[in-house]
């Protein structure tokens, strides 16, 4: 059993309220990517070619994401690797 005796009950923020610091950083980060400047800079780079993954992820949000699926092959026979202690 854990000993409680001494502590403080109830300092701290409520539970499930967001830390000051990183709302200041959400509010701070959505200023600066929703700014005139900031689209203009990304619009530039996407048309030059100088962003890519940028212009991928754009098409992600507008469009959706295409499914993504693995296929396995049961033809292939499963292979075991065997390391003994002995082995170097």
């Amino acid at each position: 059993m854990r000993n409680t005796a001494g502590l403080r009950k109830g300092g701290g923020r409520p539970k499930g309220a967001q830390n000051k610091t990183t709302r200041e950083i959400k509010d701070f980060a959505v200023k600066f990517l929703t700014s005139k400047e900031y689209i203009d800079s990304a619009k530039c780079r996407v048309l030059s070619g100088d962003a890519p993954h940028l212009e991928t992820l754009w098409h992600h949000y507008a469009f959706g994401k295409p499914k993504e699926s693995v296929t396995l092959d049961s033809n292939v026979p499963a292979f075991v690797l065997r390391l003994d202690a002995g082995d170097q």
